[in-house]
């Protein structure tokens, strides 16, 4: 009897020309969810070459779609349907990323068959599977169920992937020809966002100001910014005092982030402010107060004067930027 095979889509990054963050993660999470859902663990990747790491992520085959350039999400979304009328996949998973959930929702759209996001967990119940969900920031879970017949498309929190690496294995490629079909849209130009202008929702590194930075110690933040490639948030405080514009106030009023890594300057921590960052993986303070309520959730405590460290922290990294230039 054939073993049915469990899809992951592993993103490849072709600015930087190497496997994007999530590609390993998703790798892992197709070796787990291929145990629940008893599957075979596959990738299916678009990119010049078949990364050698994806050998220590449990995938036992690897879709390979070979090109030397990035392709339109439509196009790729195109591919994967095809294969996936061809071979039958009993579930295809995509990571919740921009790239990933606008091509992970055109494949079911051409399936026509069910679609979950932003899934955490799935389990079997009898012949129904079931995936679980965050709701209302995470405070809550939401089970839903697949209907029809497969294959089913998911999409992964990507706050739940976690790459696990394991005992090297080789890996099955099967090289696929790319449909060249026409696309409706096309790339004109492609351009890195400047840290002062990326949204603080979308950035992995956010520095947060808070009311005790002066403004005119402003341009030493951003400059630390710039270092880091992270964007720039603040508290309602700091907001109203100018130091940021209201759309980059995060807390109860403002936005809420996901960051990878949050450094918390000048900032005391009210309840207001913390709730945006509660879905945080790192936090840095940074505060004089060694009493402040931002130490009880930070990972890193620095109880020093803001106006010591950052300048320090900013010389530092100019000189680990020199040396490597």
């Amino acid at each position: 009897m054939r073993v049915p095979e469990l899809w992951s889509f592993i993103e490849f990054d072709f600015v930087k020309h190497r496997a994007c963050d999530t590609a390993f993660q998703m790798a892992s999470e197709a070796k787990r969810d291929a145990k629940i859902l008893e599957a075979k663990p596959c990738g299916i990747i678009f990119s010049p070459y078949v990364p050698d790491e994806l050998k220590r992520y449990g995938l036992e085959k690897v879709y390979f779609f070979e090109t030397t350039e990035a392709i339109p999400p439509e196009i790729v979304a195109e591919n994967i349907y095809s294969q996936a009328l061809n071979n039958q996949p009993k579930m295809i998973l995509f990571p919740s990323s921009a790239t990933g959930a606008e091509i992970g929702s055109r494949v079911a759209a051409k399936l026509q068959g069910s679609f979950i996001s932003n899934c955490i967990d799935f389990e079997v119940k009898g012949r129904e599977i079931i995936a679980r969900r965050p709701i209302y920031r995470g405070v809550a879970n939401q089970y839903v169920k697949f209907l029809g017949d497969p294959p089913y498309v998911a999409t992964i929190d990507l706050k739940s992937l976690d790459a696990v690496e394991e005992e090297e294995r080789e890996i099955e490629v099967i090289h696929i020809q790319i449909e060249n079909k026409k696309s409706k849209t096309r790339i004109l130009r492609r351009w890195k966002l400047p840290p002062s202008e990326m949204p603080i929702t979308e950035a992995s590194v956010v520095i947060g100001v808070g009311g005790a930075v002066d403004k005119e110690f402003m341009p030493v933040i951003e400059e630390l910014s710039e270092y880091l490639e992270g964007a720039i948030g603040a508290t309602r405080v700091a907001v109203d005092k100018g130091l940021v514009s209201v759309d980059r106030q995060i807390g109860a009023t403002g936005k809420f982030i996901n960051a990878d890594v949050y450094i918390a300057v000048g900032i005391s921590g009210s309840t207001r402010h913390t709730v945006g960052i509660s879905n945080v993986k790192h936090i840095i303070a940074i505060n004089i107060d060694k009493n402040a309520n931002i130490f009880k959730l930070s990972e890193l405590e620095i109880v020093d004067d803001l106006y010591e460290v950052i300048p320090r922290l900013v010389e530092f990294l100019s000189q680990i930027k020199e040396g490597a230039e």
